[in-house]
């Protein structure tokens, strides 16, 4: 008899995008991003669980990281995180973690308790894997919305700041993305039929659109 393949899912929630992965016996086989504009309601989130399902399904562990709780449809963070844990808590059978920063992965009980280490924490799982691989780098990761900006010494995370509030502060979390971020945000004017224009400040176009422009 052929002896069954372990099956580990991995989430990363955002406020607009869902990104689920399907690992086997270590080795992602399957990987999906969906939009989430979680501003628009929690029921964004629910679909994109459902439209997913195929990739974690039969999953022996699913794990989480989030950002997602900083959506304007909740009133904190940490009823942000607390709205998040619910929802993976009632969707998701068996084993369930959750990282928590300098805690690494623990329970959603724990993780509930641990809300500010909860509460925006995937940049320091991405660099604490990447710490693994690399003795001393900087790790430059561009989002949706906002770049981290993360130093690596001997093989550990280096940063100042651990908070979105102490990195803004380190300078090592820049608020300008690849796609979600308001071009009056990054320029005051832009050439226009040989004349530097003045950019309005309306959000009528974002980043992404000069990216589809030039590019």
């Amino acid at each position: 008899m052929e002896k069954r393949k372990s099956i580990a899912a991995g989430f990363d929630i955002g406020g607009a995008h869902l990104k689920v992965t399907r690992a086997q016996d270590g080795r992602i086989v399957e990987a999906v991003t969906i939009a989430t504009p979680l501003w628009q309601g929690l029921q964004t989130l629910t679909s994109a669980f459902e439209e997913s399902a195929p990739i974690y399904a039969g999953a022996d562990l699913n794990a989480f990281t989030m950002t997602g709780e900083l959506a304007d449809v909740f009133p904190s963070r940490d009823a942000g995180v607390a709205a998040l844990l619910d929802e993976i808590s009632t969707r998701f059978a068996g084993e369930k973690l959750i990282y928590a920063g300098p805690s690494g992965f623990v329970g959603v009980e724990q993780a509930a308790r641990l809300s500010s280490d909860v509460a925006s924490a995937n940049w320091h799982a991405t660099a604490s894997l990447v710490a693994t691989l690399a003795g001393d780098a900087l790790f430059v990761d561009m989002g949706s919305t906002t770049t981290d900006i993360i130093a690596i010494r001997n093989g550990a995370v280096a940063n100042d700041g651990y908070t979105d509030a102490g990195r803004l502060l380190s300078g090592e979390l820049v608020y300008t993305g690849f796609t979600r971020t308001f071009l009056f945000g990054v320029a005051s004017s832009a050439p226009v039929r040989g004349r530097l224009t003045p950019l309005m400040n309306e959000y009528f176009a974002s980043i992404a659109d000069a990216h589809r422009i030039l590019g």
